[in-house]
């Protein structure tokens, strides 16, 4: 039996998997927890987590986006970079939108540079111009999730021909075949200052600091529709 001894301060694990030629392949993953200061120095984590040996999500995979992926794939050709966390308002005092930053600086280069705009509950609305966006409610924290950012499902038909989903993210919001399927709906909270919703039909790109699902997407239930330009196991990275 093959056995790991693992002698570092780190969380360790392994398994098998087979490549495409169905050989046999013997991973192990070491996973090492660090604290980030506010200087960006790192030490070391007094808990370390264990490994993840199968994809985290939020909440269920077809509807909730990913908290971590495994840590044993077979393959891995560069390193994932993916923030989970929240906007807070300055001082703690509301706000109906704010910008925030991820940056990343590497060998006198910036690497990843990703601005996302903020902005509190807007809901949609009827109008005597039509279907139009109440003003955003005040907040002091807002999470970054793709279920924030645009994107959703509808199914709001009798006739099942017309249901749709947006495929860059079905689990976000904002989306919708008919207008009157968005009324009293909550609008993106996540969004590219560049490119901001402006109106219901648009379809802006949406925004995220982290992956919707592992590497290899769970395939949809049958009861998901198929969106023109992708299939059902198609998903946002």
């Amino acid at each position: 039996m093959w056995a790991l001894d693992n002698q570092t301060p780190f969380a360790a694990e392994r398994c098998w998997v087979r490549d495409k030629e169905g050989a046999e392949v013997w991973l192990v993953a070491v996973k090492g927890t660090f604290l980030i200061g506010g200087r960006g120095n790192t030490r070391l984590a007094e808990e370390q987590p264990p490994v993840t040996l199968a994809p985290v999500y939020y909440g269920e995979p077809a509807e909730s986006s990913l908290l971590y992926d495994t840590d044993l794939n077979h393959t891995k050709l560069g390193t994932d970079v993916l923030l989970h966390g929240q906007a807070y308002a300055p001082g703690g005092k509301a706000v109906t939108e704010i910008d925030v930053n991820l940056k990343l600086q590497g060998k006198g280069k910036t690497l990843i540079d990703k601005t996302l705009r903020v902005i509190g509950d807007r809901l949609w609305e009827n109008s005597v111009l039509g279907l139009r966006l109440t003003k955003a409610t005040p907040f002091t924290h807002m999470p970054i999730r793709y279920e924030r950012a645009f994107g959703g499902t509808d199914k709001s038909s009798e006739d099942p021909t017309q249901h749709n989903w947006e495929v860059r993210n079905p689990i976000g919001a904002g989306f919708a075949v008919r207008a009157e399927s968005l009324v009293g709906k909550l609008a993106p909270n996540v969004e590219d200052p560049a490119s901001p919703m402006s109106g219901w039909r648009s379809r802006p790109r949406p925004m995220k600091t982290s992956r919707i699902c592992a590497r290899k997407c769970p395939p949809r239930s049958s009861s998901w529709p198929r969106a023109s330009g992708g299939s059902p196991r198609s998903c946002g990275r």
